[in-house]
């Protein structure tokens, strides 16, 4: 956490700091810009990416006539208009068109530099934290200040400042404000031309998905399935698949009501992972895109458990939102057999633990813990694996760090994969003991321990999950409380099977069972 004392930073730093091209444009754009460091350029990187993850989920919730979602869109707009990023006509596919290279033209120090009031860029940032600049009469010290459209016109040098002479011999000759007018339209153009680029990559991406939604055979396809929801009733979802030339239309109609408990799936997330799952069985190689989601329209009645009502919960969203994928390909399966894979282990596990540490300060904790995949037509599921998300297992180091627990193993869950051709993921097997004189509540998040992941092609199904808590079964839709020594077991679900099990290679299966991940050679026979 830190010192509260202390501002955390607030942009965010390359994932690949080692990468030779992005550290080139990095100093290109550096030097362009008279930039201090990295840092500044990390700012305003992370300031766009903002806007754009903005506009995204606003373009979502405008599907679903959202009246707040209009009123942020214009506030959005107008805010960008001021700053002079925008016209007056745009809208939020310009938004998501903006290039840094727009956002630091509009700092002070570069708009100094474009006013000819400097030789160089770098001079113009001596001028400003010198104290030598004002807007609209008030002086301004910091180079990265955002000049709006309106202040343009009232950058000058500060009433005190003796640059403020026309004799003073730092300022830049006369006709110098004619070539950062050249400067400054050459960006323009520059500029225009980039977003008409990324405009036609995005047309070139929607004709890339209808022609894939084209291959596909005209139809309606049904799929459903059951989760097991909450503590004393499962929850049923049901898809309608349509497709009808270039288009794909989803409807989640005869899904069940929304529910008084936090695990409602809005429908931006619904959408999210619908045209996820439509994206990988059409067209998983072309680049993500606005445009190639277009051709694709996905629907459900209002108050339905994918299509929740203000204010209903949803913060565990995702034991829902992880099966639609699923039904996606149970719908297509039929259609694109080699594009989809059996079910998998997931929604991801986790336990969120809580309590008092030593010195009497409240903490908490959540730990996450994975299943298998489901097998494709060519490969075993990946093991421990989470999907759709991309949340990774936590570390026993880790969390014995963090909490007061001692974990007496961590290991792959034999025969949890489903049998097939080709074998589902295997999960894991988790011990842990707590080590706290103080009471720890936990509560997890858990499916599959009724249903399980279903093979496909012939294969069969895998393990469902357990949670015991000093070996007694539990339903993990509940809360609980440990004392010192009271010991949490979890095995994950394992991934479906894809094809007959007796088919499977016998060098493979020789191999599991040497490795201990299979221990009943009659599944296979």
């Amino acid at each position: 956490m830190g010192d509260p004392k202390f501002a955390r930073k607030h942009y965010q730093t390359p994932s690949h700091p080692w990468d030779g091209p992005r550290i080139s444009e990095e100093n290109m754009i550096i030097r362009k810009y008279g930039l201090k460091n990295k840092r500044e350029l990390w700012k305003i990187q992370t300031i766009l990416r903002n806007l754009r993850r903005q506009a995204r989920k606003l373009q979502a919730r405008l599907n679903t006539s959202d009246e707040q979602a209009l009123k942020e869109r214009d506030a959005l707009l107008e805010r960008l208009i001021r700053l002079g990023l925008l016209s007056s006509k745009s809208d939020l596919n310009d938004v998501l068109s903006l290039e840094v290279e727009a956002l630091l033209s509009r700092r002070l120090q570069t708009q100094i530099y474009l006013k000819g009031m400097a030789r160089t860029v770098n001079q113009a940032r001596l001028l400003i934290v010198h104290g030598h600049i004002g807007v609209d009469g008030r002086k301004v010290t910091v180079p990265s200040y955002m000049v709006a459209d309106t202040e343009t016109g009232v950058i000058n040098f500060y009433m005190s400042s003796p640059m403020g002479s026309d004799m003073h011999p730092e300022r830049p000759a006369a006709d110098f404000a004619p070539q950062m007018t050249t400067v400054k339209e050459e960006r323009r153009v520059s500029a225009e031309k980039e977003r008409d680029m990324r405009r036609s990559r995005e047309i070139q991406r929607i004709a890339a998905m209808r022609k894939a939604i084209t291959d596909l055979s005209d139809g309606v396809y049904h799929s459903t399935l059951k989760t097991d929801g909450l503590i004393d009733k499962p929850i049923h979802l049901e898809m309608t698949l349509t497709v009808d030339g270039d288009t794909i239309d989803i409807d989640y109609t005869g899904s069940d009501p929304q529910v008084d408990r936090a695990i409602n799936v809005c429908m931006c997330y619904t959408y999210a992972f619908t045209v996820y799952g439509v994206k990988c069985c059409t067209s998983p190689d072309l680049p993500n895109n606005e445009g190639a989601f277009r051709p694709i329209t996905v629907r459900g009645p209002e108050g339905c458990v994918v299509n929740p009502v203000f204010p209903t919960a949803g913060g565990s969203r995702m034991l829902i939102g992880h099966y639609l994928p699923i039904l996606v390909f149970g719908c297509l399966g039929g259609v694109v057999p080699k594009q989809v894979m059996a079910a998998c282990g997931s929604p991801m596990w986790g336990m969120n633990q809580s309590g008092v540490n030593d010195e009497g300060k409240p903490y908490t904790n959540m730990f996450f813990y994975n299943g298998g995949m489901g097998a494709t037509y060519r490969r075993d599921g990946t093991t421990c694996l989470s999907w759709p998300s991309n949340v990774s297992s936590t570390p026993i180091e880790l969390s014995e760090q963090l909490a007061p627990l001692r974990f007496h193993y961590k290991q792959l869950r034999p025969d949890s994969g489903g049998p097939g051709k080709f074998r589902g993921g295997l999960g894991q097997e988790i011990s842990i003991e707590s080590r706290s004189d103080r009471l720890i509540a936990v509560s997890f998040l858990a499916e599959r321990t009724i249903f399980p992941a279903f093979g496909i092609e012939g294969g069969r199904e895998g393990d469902v999950g357990v949670l015991k808590i000093n070996g007694e079964l539990t339903d993990a839709k509940k809360q609980y409380v440990l004392k010192r020594g009271e010991n949490v077991y979890l095995a994950t679900p394992g991934g479906g099977g894809h094809g007959t099990p007796a088919s499977r290679d016998r060098a493979i299966l020789e191999r599991d069972l040497k490795e201990g991940y299979v221990t009943r050679r009659s599944d296979y026979e």
